[in-house]
């Protein structure tokens, strides 16, 4: 679905939904590495605040 503004789009009307019931500040939350989504954000006015990394480890006797 890129490059036809459907992430815009959606982006939009979310963002005038929550005004309209009176947020003042949105968050979103990007599974790093996706430039597309990272254009996205900025071109929508959001600023980076934080860089998340998740780690995982099996428990012990745990087979993957």
């Amino acid at each position: 679905h890129q490059q036809r503004g459907l992430g815009r789009a959606v982006l939009a009307e979310g963002l005038r939904r929550l005004a309209a019931e009176g947020a003042h500040t949105a968050v979103v939350v990007s599974n790093g590495g996706r430039d597309a989504s990272q254009r996205l954000y900025q071109s929508a006015g959001f600023r980076l605040l934080d860089r998340i990394f998740a780690y995982e480890r099996p428990s012990a006797g745990r087979q993957e």
